[in-house]
């Protein structure tokens, strides 16, 4: 699989980092998925998951 390009600020990170990245927002949208944790974030929690699920999008590994 490559990687997303992902630059935070003005330093584009290394396919590991972006890797790294792309696994975290993937575990974390699976969180999301359970409704018990999304309640547990109150109000922000379908914020967040509207959120991450744009972004892996953009990124090539989800569905908006």
């Amino acid at each position: 699989m490559t990687e997303p390009e992902i630059t935070i600020g003005s330093v584009k990170l290394t396919e590991a980092q972006a890797m790294t990245v792309r696994v975290a927002l993937s575990n974390f949208a699976s969180v999301l998925e359970h409704e018990e944790a999304a309640e547990m974030l109150g109000s922000i929690g379908k914020h967040y998951r509207k959120r991450v699920h744009e972004v892996r999008a953009l990124m090539g590994n989800g569905k908006q």
